[in-house]
């Protein structure tokens, strides 16, 4: 996948990516979690980014 990402330009694989995310999200919608799984994921979602943030703070 990475190769492709390199090898072609946003214009390409941009709108492809973003099918795939909306197409999971539709799905994970029409599922029906609860709010408790929601919010899980939110939580999981928010640890995943900061600990991204500070991944790229230690590498100033």
């Amino acid at each position: 996948m990475l190769l492709y990402i390199e090898s072609e330009p946003p214009e390409t694989w941009g709108p492809q990516q973003n099918a795939i995310v909306n197409d999971q999200l539709d799905a994970a919608q029409s599922v029906g979690t609860s709010a408790a799984h929601r919010r899980h994921v939110a939580d999981v979602a928010r640890e995943i980014i900061e600990g991204r943030e500070e991944s790229d703070d230690d590498s100033e």
